[in-house]
């Protein structure tokens, strides 16, 4: 971990990504000095096929300030719902990722509670970067405000209501579809600050 701490920011990222794309075109898209780097990467690939270990360097990225929907970019997509975890865990908010609701076979990305009361946030990570066909985006609604009822229902975790969203990659996005937001990782600050408003003024779903 000290190790790693004294690495530039750009070679940090260089080895998150090089896990996404390989060390040759990381060293290219970060200007590294590839023997440098390849020194690095050789010492940490094995490292590198560890969740926990790209949780790290995802962690260290966000302590220097870099932006979420900048790390977002150098991720594959398992590990993009725990940089949306680290989001919201970063502005205080009680966070728990991973939820698996016993007789059901849905999981809850991260889950969000207390956000203002007992509202709690059940929300879904999709690391869309792409254009979004109603059909899909239809089904993945509808499974979400599944899963939000059941959270509510179970009463496990101490949700009065339930707001679903989902999360996703795609830069400068925001819409509401059938009341659930659609926002990209770079507008989801501005979305939880105006959320109150949202759903007091029913464009947000209540569950």
């Amino acid at each position: 971990m000290n190790q790693l701490t004294r690495l530039s920011t750009p070679f940090l990222k260089a080895l998150l990504y090089s896990y996404k794309v390989g060390p040759e075109e990381a060293v290219n898209r970060y200007n590294v000095v590839a023997s440098e780097f390849m020194e690095i990467y050789s010492k940490y690939v094995s490292d590198l096929r560890s969740v926990s270990f790209r949780e790290t360097l995802m962690g260290l990225l966000l302590g220097r300030g870099e932006a979420p929907e900048d790390i977002a970019e150098l991720i594959v997509w398992r590990d993009f719902e725990h940089l949306v975890y680290k989001f919201f865990e970063a502005f205080g908010y009680d966070v728990l990722r991973n939820i698996r609701i016993t007789g059901h076979r849905y999981e809850i990305d991260v889950l969000v509670r207390n956000l203002f009361g007992k509202f709690c946030l059940v929300v879904e990570c999709k690391q869309w970067n792409k254009v979004l066909y109603r059909s899909n985006v239809e089904k993945i609604v509808n499974g979400l405000v599944s899963k939000a009822r059941l959270i509510k229902k179970t009463g496990s975790w101490g949700c009065g209501s339930v707001i679903p969203i989902i999360v996703t990659l795609r830069r400068g996005y925001l819409r509401i579809y059938d009341g659930v937001p659609i926002v990209s990782i770079n507008l989801l600050k501005e979305l939880v600050k105006d959320l109150a408003t949202l759903v007091y003024s029913g464009e947000v779903r209540i569950i």
